[in-house]
């Protein structure tokens, strides 16, 4: 009887060890450029940005999701859990593109109206219209999953709760400012 209660015990221990693993935080890194790595516990490389991110004090600005009286802010936000190797390219109006990696939040200061993103994969181009006023801020997702099988971005516009507990656990990469 004691033996089985011990197998049972050490067979819930390494359940619940396994499970913490794939609950456990990425790995995240800034390399000596100033760039933002993404890799996925289970891959053998890093995903980065192009460029050097914003400072960790811009950072911590931006993610007060503060309105800006006489623009737009909007809030880009990359992080699903199924999502964890691919660059992936967005632009707003035409400007950019931005190429964000898994984990990441861009902010982009608009005039008040109505914009159009665009986000491009592999040959594939996903369109968002946004509307929004002066000091609206808004969030919207790109939605990714990477299988074995491929790997698919679209936009997500329905559960700005959800994204912005998103973009708080993001690292910011860009700030664009196209208000003025």
């Amino acid at each position: 009887m004691t033996f089985q209660r011990t197998g049972t015990f050490a067979a819930l221990l390494a359940a619940a060890t396994l499970l913490v693993g794939c609950t456990s935080p990425q790995p995240r890194h800034i390399d000596a450029s100033g760039r933002y790595c993404f890799r996925a516990s289970e891959s053998p490389t890093s995903t980065c940005t192009l460029h050097a991110i914003p400072s960790e004090q811009v950072e911590a600005d931006v993610k007060r999701f503060e309105p800006e009286p006489g623009a737009l802010t909007l809030l880009i936000v990359r992080n699903r859990w199924a999502d964890a190797v691919n660059q992936v390219d967005v632009s707003v109006d035409g400007a950019g593109p931005i190429t964000t990696v898994p984990e990441s939040l861009v902010q982009v200061r608009l005039p008040a109206g109505r914009h159009r993103l665009a986000l491009w994969w592999d040959a594939t181009q996903s369109n968002l219209d946004i509307d929004g006023a002066a000091g609206d801020v808004r969030f919207v997702e790109i939605q990714g999953s990477t299988w074995f099988v491929g790997s698919r971005y679209r936009w997500f516009t329905g559960d700005e709760a959800g994204a912005r507990s998103r973009a708080l656990s993001s690292r910011l990469i860009a700030v664009m400012d196209l208000a003025r």
